[in-house]
């Protein structure tokens, strides 16, 4: 139902002809500028209920002072919000200066198994997309969500939240933006008591961010768990893919990613990332860093300016295995893999310094029981293995 035949028209708050459209069928909005009224917003709150923006419309969120709204809410069942359209947040029209939760669609408690596709979301005085409440099955599908202030998705209460295709671009990018300014956030808001659990998130790209391209973080009592696949994370000022929190529980499967031109490729400051195959390279600093616990399969790490892998204090129990790290150290002479970190492993990996750099392998000082299997690993400047009196080297290929 065409949201003019119920009384929409230009320059005028939509949302209500927009709810009565809905309420007739599915509300369809046009091709033309239209305004929504943050103070009131469109409210899918029926189960079933669908909005279509057809491509040409685009919805602006008129000025406002509030801290926390939304453009478009879902919060029943089985509700659609449909594209091609934009929606324009407030961000460079906002009167206030507090809050952070202006944001472009939001789903919240009640709206299980929404589907957000095809949308463009842009400039929004909070996230783009938001995902909370506990909901069940949401599905944000081939979503563009670009220069938003704090971040383009953010899942903070969600179960089998799923993320198919999109652009979650250049947050942080107007005004400096208010933290995280990430693409991606999985972040189970603290005492919330939600998790964020059975997420996906496949063939996304998360770019040229303030913050990390995707995050997945832990909080107290909270689990934090889902696979990412296939993602693009280039240009970001954070890392590519960032683990954080200092409690909690989190498991993340990151598999065949992209990562490059970022501060770091990869930075688990939190245990239980996995990251599989993939290529991180031409990051600014390091390929992959980690101060906790992280498990690296069959990636291929090279021309980042610093050290291909860092295992710093901290990241005790992680391993290498069929790793491929070769010509890092393009700005300075670091080592290849830097382990610092207590039992930690290199198994069946090619190790490929560039001649700028120092070792191949170093272990440092104070860091035990190290463990270097069946890998290639030539030498740097200094050599190819730096290792420490109690660190066991079997059936390693040196040049």
């Amino acid at each position: 139902m065409n949201i003019t035949d119920y009384g929409a028209v230009p320059g005028s708050d939509i949302s209500a002809a927009t709810h009565a459209a809905m309420l007739a069928g599915h509300g369809v909005v046009p091709a033309g500028n239209w305004v929504v009224d943050p103070a009131t917003g469109i409210k899918l709150d029926q189960p079933g209920m669908r909005l279509e923006l057809e491509p040409g419309a685009i919805v602006t969120v008129a000025p406002t002072s509030l801290p926390n709204y939304a453009a478009v809410t879902i919060s029943a069942d089985d509700c659609t919000v449909t594209g091609p359209g934009t929606i324009v947040g407030d961000l460079t029209t906002h009167t206030g200066s507090t809050g952070e939760w202006g944001h472009g669609i939001s789903i919240v408690a009640g709206g299980d198994y929404a589907t957000v596709e095809r949308v463009t979301v842009v400039e929004c005085w909070g996230d783009g997309v938001y995902v909370s409440g506990g909901v069940l099955g949401a599905h944000i599908v081939d979503v563009t969500s670009l220069r938003n202030r704090r971040n383009g998705l953010s899942v903070v209460g969600a179960t089998g939240a799923k993320i198919d295709g999109g652009r979650f671009n250049y947050s942080g990018t107007i005004g400096g933006g208010t933290a995280p300014r990430g693409g991606i956030y999985f972040e189970p808001n603290p005492n919330s008591g939600l998790h964020v659990i059975e997420f996906s998130a496949n063939n996304v790209e998360a770019s040229y961010n303030l913050g990390a391209g995707i995050a997945v973080i832990r909080a107290a009592a909270q689990t934090t768990r889902g696979r990412i696949a296939g993602a693009v994370v280039v240009g970001n000022g954070g890392a590519g893919v960032y683990s954080a929190g200092s409690t909690g529980s989190l498991a993340a499967d990151v598999s065949d990613v992209t990562a490059a031109y970022n501060l770091h490729g990869v930075n688990a400051t939190a245990p239980g990332m996995i990251v599989s195959g993939g290529h991180i390279y031409s990051n600014t600093q390091h390929g992959v860093t980690a101060s906790a616990k992280v498990k690296l399969k069959g990636t291929t790490i090279d021309y980042n300016q610093r050290s291909g892998v860092l295992l710093a204090a901290g990241a005790d129990s992680s391993s290498l295995v069929g790793v491929e790290s070769s010509a890092n150290s393009t700005s300075g002479s670091y080592v290849e893999v830097d382990i610092a970190a207590d039992n930690c492993h290199v198994v069946g990996s090619l190790v490929l310094p560039s001649s700028a750099a120092s070792w191949g392998v170093a272990v440092r000082s104070g860091a035990t029981k190290a463990r270097l299997v069946g890998s290639t690993i030539l030498p740097g400047a200094s050599g190819s293995v730096s290792a420490q009196a109690d660190t066991v080297q079997t059936g390693l290929i040196k040049a």
